[in-house]
Order: C-alpha cells, then sequence, then structure tokens
C-alpha cells in the first residue's frame, strides 16, 4: 500500500512539473512573439496608454502638492482632478510600451466613478498570456466619515456581478486618494504599504483633512 502511495506521488509530481513545464515554454514563446510584434492578442492590442509628456506630468504634480501644501496648512482649499491627471500620476509623464511585458493600468472618470483598468502579461495564473481586470471607485459619506467603495466589474473576459468583489473601506484605506497623495507606490500596492514612512504619513495627514470627495462630470473633487 505505502509504494503504492508513493508511486501516485511521484506520478502526480511529474505530470504536474510537465504541466508547469509546458505553460512556462507556452508563455515564454508567446511573450517573444508578442515582442517581436507576431501573433499580438486583441486584447493586449486595445487596451488604451495614456498619451503625456514631462510638461503634463508636472502641471498635474504641481496642483496636487499646492493643495497638498495648502491642507496642511489647514487652509481651506480644493483639489480637482481629471482622467488624464490620474494617469499623468501612473505615468509618471512616460508614455509607456504595452509591448514591453509588465503591469499597465489606464483611468477613466465616467457615470460619476472612476474606473482603472489593469493588464498584465505575461499573466502569472497560467489561464492566459494576458491577464485583465476592471474596477471602480466612488466615494459615499456614512455617520459623517467619508467611505471609499470599490468594485470589481470584469476579470479577463467575465463580468463580475457579485458582492463578494465589493470592498468598502474609510478614507485612511482608500486605494485610490492614497495613491494620488502618494501613499503607496503603486496601485498594485495595499493601503499602508510603503516603505518611505514620510511620505506615507504625508499621506495619511492629507487625507485626514479631507472634508469631502465627489466625483461629478468626469472630475474628481476633493475638498478640505
Amino acid at each position: 500500500m505505502k509504494n503504492i502511495l508513493m508511486s501516485i506521488i511521484r506520478f502526480i509530481g511529474i505530470v504536474s512539473f510537465l504541466f508547469l513545464a509546458a505553460n512556462f515554454l507556452y508563455i515564454r514563446k508567446v511573450t517573444e512573439d508578442i515582442k517581436s510584434g507576431n501573433n499580438i492578442p486583441q486584447i493586449l492590442t486595445e487596451f488604451p496608454i495614456h498619451q503625456t509628456s514631462q510638461q503634463k506630468y508636472l502641471a498635474t504634480r504641481n496642483k496636487i502638492e499646492d493643495f497638498s501644501i495648502a491642507a496642511l496648512e489647514n487652509q481651506a482649499t480644493t483639489l480637482i482632478l481629471n482622467a488624464d491627471d490620474i494617469n499623468n500620476i501612473y505615468t509618471k509623464g512616460i508614455n509607456l510600451d504595452k509591448f514591453t511585458p509588465g503591469r499597465f493600468f489606464y483611468y477613466q472618470i465616467r457615470d460619476n466613478l472612476i474606473v482603472e483598468s489593469r493588464m498584465e502579461w505575461p499573466s502569472l495564473d497560467f489561464s492566459s498570456v494576458v491577464s485583465t481586470e476592471t474596477r471602480t471607485f466612488s466615494f459615499t459619506v456614512n455617520n459623517n466619515a467619508i467611505l471609499e467603495n470599490s468594485k470589481f466589474i470584469q476579470i479577463d473576459d467575465r463580468e463580475i456581478n457579485n458582492d463578494n468583489y465589493n470592498i468598502t473601506a474609510p478614507l485612511a484605506y482608500s486605494k485610490i486618494i492614497s495613491y494620488i497623495f502618494g501613499g503607496i507606490k503603486s496601485p498594485s500596492d495595499a493601503p499602508g504599504f510603503n516603505p518611505d514612512a514620510a511620505e506615507y504619513q504625508r499621506a495619511i495627514r492629507l487625507m485626514g483633512k479631507i472634508k469631502s470627495i465627489e466625483i461629478k462630470d468626469d472630475y474628481l473633487m476633493i475638498k478640505t
């Protein structure tokens, strides 16, 4: 019996290794094809990339910094950002090449929501070469506390309509607002994860000054 069990375990191990090896070789082949401009998946071709410049990026950064200084000095002030501004923060003024492997984000503001689209390739889950997901952000007030409502609406080619994919968090743990103010380094990071203590604490203090957040007419409006 013991020998049979060991044989089964070895067999499973061999099959798992062959499966992983085959997936690795497949993904490597497809990656090489994409980098050389061949057999590019449609989802990769269609994913939008923000076109920007260093001047546009600096204009957005200066707008945010002016707001931040005023807020930290306890002044009433308003920050108005559009989707281009949020994309400028992400791209840092660089026109990204989506045909180079990596993780890419693109932001829109529509229907009083911030819409975040993410694409990653090669995918790490072996189900496809390119993985995508789309989520929305909105803000509500409950008992005078601002809450961020995050909702996944699509993962790869599947539309999501499940409350398990909805997340409500207090403003201090807002993913998108924390990212805008430098509380996290990347849109992929979890709120509160920033090795730079000064940047994180500055962002938290800024967020503590916020009195209202509104998404309206394709703009994100933050007031202290």
